[in-house]
């Protein structure tokens, strides 16, 4: 589980730090910026689906602090929009 929230932290400084340095080059194939974006998303609804079950929320550790100021920066984000 610590891995997976590792993985989701990491995919997200990507999104935040090189991602709009990429955008500025005007790429002309955006699948890899796809496939990068696609992990993340496909990432966090992995971990809400192992979540369900409470014994995976104890694995968890102190990961879940990490996972917690993931959500409430996406949240935060949301509501800025």
């Amino acid at each position: 589980m610590s891995l997976l929230v590792h993985d989701l932290i990491l995919t997200e400084l990507w999104r935040e730090d090189i991602f709009p340095e990429l955008l500025k080059g005007n790429p002309k194939c955006n699948f890899g910026i796809y496939t990068i974006l696609y992990h993340e998303a496909t990432c966090i609804n992995l971990i809400e689906t192992i979540l369900f079950h409470p014994e995976a929320a104890e694995v968890l550790g102190d990961a879940a602090l990490d996972l917690v100021d993931y959500c409430f920066c996406s949240l935060q984000w949301l509501l800025t929009r």
